[in-house]
Protein backbone atom coordinates (compact mmCIF):
# COMPACT_ATOMS: atom_id res chain seq x y z
CA UNK A 1 0.00 0.00 0.00
CA UNK A 2 1.30 3.47 -0.80
CA UNK A 3 1.68 5.95 2.01
CA UNK A 4 -1.12 8.23 0.79
CA UNK A 5 -3.53 5.32 0.84
CA UNK A 6 -2.34 4.49 4.35
CA UNK A 7 -2.93 8.10 5.32
CA UNK A 8 -6.36 8.17 3.73
CA UNK A 9 -7.48 5.12 5.66
CA UNK A 10 -6.15 6.54 8.93
CA UNK A 11 -7.55 9.96 8.06
CA UNK A 12 -11.00 8.50 7.42
CA UNK A 13 -11.04 6.64 10.70
CA UNK A 14 -9.78 9.54 12.81
CA UNK A 15 -11.83 12.50 11.72
CA UNK A 16 -14.59 13.77 9.57
CA UNK A 17 -13.49 14.82 6.11
CA UNK A 18 -16.19 17.44 5.57
CA UNK A 19 -14.43 20.33 7.33
CA UNK A 20 -11.16 19.83 5.45
CA UNK A 21 -12.98 19.47 2.16
CA UNK A 22 -14.92 22.69 2.81
CA UNK A 23 -11.69 24.51 3.73
CA UNK A 24 -10.05 23.26 0.54
CA UNK A 25 -13.01 24.28 -1.60
CA UNK A 26 -13.08 27.73 -0.04
CA UNK A 27 -9.31 28.27 -0.33
CA UNK A 28 -9.20 27.18 -3.97
CA UNK A 29 -12.65 28.60 -4.81
CA UNK A 30 -13.83 25.26 -6.16
CA UNK A 31 -17.35 23.89 -6.39
CA UNK A 32 -18.27 20.22 -6.03
CA UNK A 33 -17.99 19.58 -9.76
CA UNK A 34 -14.50 21.07 -9.94
CA UNK A 35 -13.34 19.05 -6.91
CA UNK A 36 -14.75 15.86 -8.38
CA UNK A 37 -12.92 16.52 -11.64
CA UNK A 38 -9.63 17.34 -9.86
CA UNK A 39 -9.85 14.35 -7.51
CA UNK A 40 -11.11 12.03 -10.26
CA UNK A 41 -14.18 11.00 -8.27
CA UNK A 42 -17.89 11.39 -8.87
CA UNK A 43 -19.66 14.54 -7.77
CA UNK A 44 -21.82 12.29 -5.59
CA UNK A 45 -18.70 11.20 -3.65
CA UNK A 46 -17.87 14.84 -2.98
CA UNK A 47 -21.45 15.55 -1.93
CA UNK A 48 -21.53 12.59 0.48
CA UNK A 49 -18.21 13.65 2.01
CA UNK A 50 -19.54 17.18 2.57
CA UNK A 51 -22.53 15.79 4.46
CA UNK A 52 -20.09 14.77 7.18
CA UNK A 53 -19.85 11.90 9.55
CA UNK A 54 -17.30 9.15 9.78
CA UNK A 55 -17.85 6.67 6.99
CA UNK A 56 -17.85 2.95 7.58
CA UNK A 57 -17.49 2.08 3.91
CA UNK A 58 -14.25 3.27 2.37
CA UNK A 59 -14.67 2.87 -1.36
CA UNK A 60 -12.02 3.74 -3.91
CA UNK A 61 -13.65 7.07 -4.69
CA UNK A 62 -13.69 8.13 -1.06
CA UNK A 63 -10.05 7.13 -0.57
CA UNK A 64 -9.14 8.93 -3.79
CA UNK A 65 -10.89 12.06 -2.48
CA UNK A 66 -9.01 11.86 0.83
CA UNK A 67 -5.74 11.41 -1.06
CA UNK A 68 -6.56 14.49 -3.13
CA UNK A 69 -7.22 16.51 0.03
CA UNK A 70 -3.92 15.36 1.53
CA UNK A 71 -1.98 16.15 -1.65
CA UNK A 72 -3.43 19.67 -1.65
CA UNK A 73 -2.51 20.08 2.01
CA UNK A 74 1.04 18.85 1.29
CA UNK A 75 1.29 21.49 -1.46
CA UNK A 76 0.25 24.13 1.07
CA UNK A 77 -2.92 24.87 -0.89
CA UNK A 78 -5.12 25.50 2.12
CA UNK A 79 -4.71 26.32 5.79
CA UNK A 80 -4.18 23.49 8.22
CA UNK A 81 -7.10 22.57 10.39
CA UNK A 82 -6.92 22.80 14.15
CA UNK A 83 -6.06 19.15 14.58
CA UNK A 84 -3.58 18.82 11.71
CA UNK A 85 -0.71 18.59 14.19
CA UNK A 86 -2.26 15.32 15.39
CA UNK A 87 -2.22 13.95 11.85
CA UNK A 88 1.37 15.08 11.35
CA UNK A 89 2.41 13.31 14.55
CA UNK A 90 0.68 10.11 13.44
CA UNK A 91 2.34 10.37 10.02
CA UNK A 92 5.77 10.56 11.69
CA UNK A 93 5.33 7.30 13.60
CA UNK A 94 2.82 5.30 11.55
CA UNK A 95 4.12 2.10 9.97
CA UNK A 96 0.65 0.58 9.40
CA UNK A 97 1.70 -2.47 11.39
CA UNK A 98 -0.51 -4.20 13.93
CA UNK A 99 2.09 -3.37 16.59
CA UNK A 100 1.82 0.35 15.87
CA UNK A 101 -1.98 0.18 15.65
CA UNK A 102 -2.12 -1.48 19.08
CA UNK A 103 0.31 1.05 20.57
CA UNK A 104 -1.57 4.06 19.17
CA UNK A 105 -4.87 2.60 20.39
CA UNK A 106 -3.44 2.22 23.91
CA UNK A 107 -2.28 5.83 23.96
CA UNK A 108 -5.67 7.07 22.74
CA UNK A 109 -7.51 4.94 25.29
CA UNK A 110 -5.26 6.23 28.08
CA UNK A 111 -5.91 9.84 27.04
CA UNK A 112 -9.63 9.14 26.87
CA UNK A 113 -9.51 7.71 30.38
CA UNK A 114 -7.67 10.81 31.63
CA UNK A 115 -10.21 13.10 29.97
CA UNK A 116 -13.11 11.29 31.62
CA UNK A 117 -11.52 11.57 35.04
CA UNK A 118 -11.08 15.26 34.45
Amino acid sequence: MESLTDYAILFNSMQEVDSDLRALMEALRLNQTAVSREAQVSQATVSRALKGGVRVRRGRGYIRLCNYIQKQRDKGMFPKTGNSHVHEAIDRIWSASKLHADAVAKVVEALDDCARRG
